[in-house]
């Protein structure tokens, strides 16, 4: 039997809504559980093998979807935040209340999407889909999210991470800074809280900009602020955007989108620049050190016809001197040495190309003997 592709738990009171939601999952290999009020999610969702995701109606008997939703992820997040979140399911609201208020108490509540009913099985298919099998088109792209309210991250962490991109977070502003200096080449947009201690957003975004010099990276800033003096100081300091608590999730991802695709359009540009550079660097080597080899080739051609006389007369003294003689023995080792000059120069005269060896470990220096066999055979 095929293994289910994730655990959904369907939660409605109307019997006749939780078949019909299944009978769309189903057949696509997921999972299905079923509860009929909020006490018997809360149950199920707590248990050690929680659902991946759960469709939440609003209007319950015993607990309405709001509470259930509240309750399963403060749960989650007072048991221990870093151990539970891989296991924490996600919350999509199914409700015919679907209205501006709904939302920004699910929201708030913590849920990852709605759907209105009534809604047609498509949309079910690829709210799941989309929550559950993040986006691959933007992955490598990292988010660094800053807040002091560890419910407020969870949150964030919740709905970034399911769009594909990874999630760093800090507590305040000194350890968002700290992670940013490590990690300088690795972030691509920052999200951050307005007032947290240790240091706020505005002087870590101060900072950002001026000692670290990172003109190109989004910074958005999250404030339940939204004066007109404060906004402006939000983005003298170096801010790209900015939202007003509390927002709606799909406003959050909206911004986020469009930033992350400048975000990856820069990073693409930077990637192609240095690409460039290097290869112009290695055309400029390769450049530098063909001049070298030919004008060694052309003066060992200029060279030999010395080296020839040397070696000529030198014969010529050791044929008269008397076997004897300590200068013949001086003769026989230039005759020796200049033979060896001779052939150097024979090789270099014969290199038209240069090939480089491994010297030290370290560097590579030319290859004579390489050079002189032609250049290399391409495979």
């Amino acid at each position: 039997m095929p293994k289910p592709c994730g655990n959904i738990l369907v939660v409605d009171d109307s019997t006749t809504m939780r078949n019909v939601i299944k009978k769309i999952l189903e057949p696509v290999g997921y999972a299905i559980l079923e509860a009929k009020n909020g006490i018997e999610a809360l149950t199920m969702a707590l248990s050690e093998d929680p659902p991946d995701l759960i469709t939440l109606d609003v209007d319950m008997p015993k607990m309405d979807g709001f509470s259930a939703c509240r309750k399963i992820l403060s749960d989650y997040h007072e048991n221990d935040v870093s151990l539970t979140r891989e296991k924490r399911p996600h919350i999509v609201f199914v409700t015919a209340n679907d209205n501006v208020e709904s939302r920004r108490q699910g929201f708030e509540a913590g849920a990852a999407d709605f759907i209105a009913k009534p809604f047609h099985k498509e949309e079910v298919l690829a709210t799941v889909e989309r929550i559950l099998s993040p986006a691959k088109n933007k992955e490598g792209m990292t988010v660094l999210v800053v807040d002091d309210s560890a419910l407020a991250r969870d949150i964030l962490v919740q709905n970034i991470s399911r769009e594909g991109w990874t999630v760093i977070e800090a507590e305040n502003g000194l350890q968002a800074l700290d992670i940013v200096r490590r990690e300088k080449e690795k972030i691509d947009i920052i999200i951050t809280d307005l007032v947290m201690p240790e240091m706020d957003g505005i002087a870590l975004c101060e900072t950002i900009r001026s000692d670290l010099h990172m003109d190109n990276v989004p910074i958005i800033f999250l404030t339940s602020i939204a004066d007109q003096q404060q906004l402006l100081k939000v983005f003298q300091a170096g801010a790209t955007d900015y939202l007003v608590k509390p927002f709606f999730q799909e406003e959050l991802l909206a911004r986020l989108r469009v930033h992350i695709e400048k975000s990856m359009l820069v990073r693409q540009l930077r990637d192609t620049i240095t690409e460039k550079k290097r290869a112009e660097k290695e055309r400029a080597e390769k450049e530098r050190l063909q001049g070298v080899v030919e004008m060694a080739g052309a003066v060992c051609h200029e060279l030999n016809q010395p080296i020839q006389t040397i070696s000529g007369l030198t014969e010529l003294m050791i044929m008269k001197a008397d076997a004897a003689d300590p200068l013949a023995g001086y003769a026989n080792k230039i005759k020796a040495q200049v033979d060896r000059m001779g052939k150097m120069t024979a090789k270099l005269t014969n290199v038209t190309t240069y090939r480089t060896k491994a010297h030290d470990g370290l560097t590579r220096i030319i290859d004579i003997d390489g050079a002189a066999l032609g250049p290399p055979v391409e495979a």
